[in-house]
Order: C-alpha cells, then structure tokens, then sequence
C-alpha cells in the first residue's frame, strides 16, 4: 500500500485481467476482497464468461467442512463430474 510512497517515480501497473478463472471466481473474489480495507482499489475483469456455481458453507470445524466436500464431489462425480472440474477456495 506505501509502493508509491516508498519508491517515488516507480510506475504502478495493475493486475486486474483474470485470464484463467471463469466469470463467477472473479465476481466472487472481487465481491470477497471489498470488504479489505487495507487494499489498492482496482475492479477484477475475467477474460471468459463461463458461468459456474459457487457453493458457500459455514462449518463449525474442519473436519465437518472436509467431509463435506468430500460428499459433495463424490456425489457430483456419481452423476457424472471430473476432477478436473472441481476448486476449493479456502482460506
């Protein structure tokens, strides 16, 4: 946050083009990382338009949430899913 300050005469280049990640990831990390107040502004832009679901759970452990997301998926792969079409987000 005190690049600018630091480095006088340094030229800022912002990051803000998600060339990997679907629509809903960057809409959804965007909407998440409003709530820093301690950040750059900048607006996150996906380069694509897929559109997947995102599931949001609050779990009282750890162990209750890896257990669910093992379910989830291997339910998801019942009906069909790849690996590959899965992530978690955690933090």
């Amino acid at each position: 946050l005190r690049f600018k300050k630091d480095f006088k005469g340094a030229r800022e280049v912002v990051l803000n083009v998600n060339y990997r990640s679907p629509a809903t990831i960057v809409m959804v990390a965007s909407r998440l990382i409003q709530h820093n107040e301690m950040r750059t502004q900048k607006k996150l832009k996906a380069t694509f338009d897929e559109f997947n679901a995102v599931v949001y759970r609050v779990f009282e452990s750890s162990v209750e949430e890896a257990e669910w997301v093992v379910d989830y998926i291997e339910g998801k792969r019942r009906e069909g899913c790849k690996y590959e079409q899965f992530a978690i987000l955690d933090r």
